[in-house]
């Protein structure tokens, strides 16, 4: 290990294959770059991307791909096959990093793997995806689940630490990836508080959209796709939609598998807005009056948080990172999916009770007040510093 200590400067270098997508493991790794320099890191992100996103930021290097597929069963993600390997080789020599972090268990992951120990340099990860859970749940298939969990075990083990982004997490990677506890490190969850705030109400938006403004809005953001658990969504708004003497409209705001059905659903009152980023995503969050998610997969959940950092009050299930970021009955409510009736109940309570919902959002806005992701990003860099020292 190398003569550091917390004050020393430290270079990071963090390899990724999902840095131009419009997940929250993406922004969260933007976020990482932008606020590095404030805690005396230099921290480059690596991608490999063939799209023209403008790039934010001379931190950020985008790498050409060499054989690339879309992800089975996330087709909104790309998959490095064959890594441009050459070409991430001289990148890592040439930035010559004290620790590089891999965020992804990929091909490009163990590219990055392999290339940090022939250049002896120490490595680092982040279990963002549960991607036993994920693929288990796309395929049907128990084998499949045990399969890739036995390759996550043997990517993450040659990491000098692994972060889990939520406390229910760790006892997963402990016990069923089998990383060792020591070597496991809890990383606090953050959001942009600026970024996502009630600051970006606006009286009458949902016009734009074609939405009457005296509409109940609930809202999801995230990938339209099987693993989300998108149609549990869509039936119990039906079912609320029957129940309720109140105009309400489902607003999806991502991409996936599912965007073939949103023509016909927009009959319904189901809205698709498609991608959003930056300020009119900002707007979208804070212009609605909850948050509705039926995620099961989630190790962080990290657009529960820009919700709730946007003053709006969350409804999602019980299993998973997010019941850390909703107190149940205090700034939302986590609820579960074997008893359908409740989240329609719980809505139907919500439309009723506007001062309940007020409550819930004001609770989940300084809930988030403490959660920054400055603070998240000092942890992230020194938890780096501690594995060099």
């Amino acid at each position: 290990m190398q003569d550091l200590s917390i004050q020393d400067k430290i270079k990071i270098v963090l390899v990724t294959d999902t840095l131009f997508d419009t997940n929250g493991v993406s922004r969260f790794i933007h976020d990482m770059v932008h606020h590095a320099s404030k805690y005396n890191a230099t921290l480059y992100a690596i991608a490999v991307a063939s799209d023209n996103t403008p790039l934010t930021s001379p931190f950020i290097i985008r790498l050409k791909p060499f054989l690339a597929m879309r992800m089975p069963f996330y087709k909104e993600q790309s998959l490095q096959v064959i890594p441009p390997l050459l070409s991430l080789w001289k990148k890592i020599r040439a930035l010559k990093p004290d620790i590089i972090h891999i965020s992804t268990p990929g091909p490009l992951g163990w590219s990055a793997l392999f290339m940090a120990k022939i250049l002896k340099i120490p490595t680092a990860g982040t279990y963002h995806t549960d991607f036993p859970a994920f693929l288990e749940e796309n395929t049907g298939s128990k084998i499949v689940g045990k399969i890739t969990t036995w390759f996550m075990h043997r990517f993450y083990k040659r990491m000098c630490f692994t972060f889990s982004r939520s406390k229910s997490y760790i006892k997963i990677i402990e016990e069923e990836i089998g990383i060792d506890q020591k070597k496991i490190v809890f990383l606090s969850s953050g959001t942009d508080t600026q970024k996502f705030h009630p600051s970006f109400k606006e009286k009458g938006f949902w016009t734009r959209y074609g939405i009457t403004k005296d509409a109940l809005i609930l809202l999801y953001v995230g990938r339209l796709n099987v693993e989300k658990n998108l149609l549990f969504l869509i039936d119990r708004f039906r079912e609320f939609k029957e129940e309720t003497k109140q105009k309400v409209v489902l607003v999806l705001v991502g991409e996936g598998e599912y965007v073939r059905y949103t023509d016909e659903w927009k009959q319904e009152g189901i809205f698709y807005l498609g991608v959003k980023r930056g300020e009119e995503l900002s707007s979208i969050y804070a212009n609605s009056d909850i948050f509705i998610s039926a995620s099961t997969t989630e190790t962080l959940g990290q657009t529960v948080m820009e919700a709730q950092a946007s003053g709006v009050c969350a409804i999602v299930t019980n299993q998973g990172g997010v019941v850390e970021s909703v107190q149940d009955g205090i700034s939302g409510y986590t609820l579960s999916i074997d008893a359908p009736e409740t989240w329609v109940e719980t809505l139907k309570e919500l439309t009723i009770n506007q001062q309940k919902k007020a409550q819930m959002g004001q609770a989940g806005f300084h809930q988030m007040q403490e959660r920054s992701i400055e603070a998240s990003c000092q942890a992230f860099i020194e938890e780096h510093k501690r594995a060099l020292i």
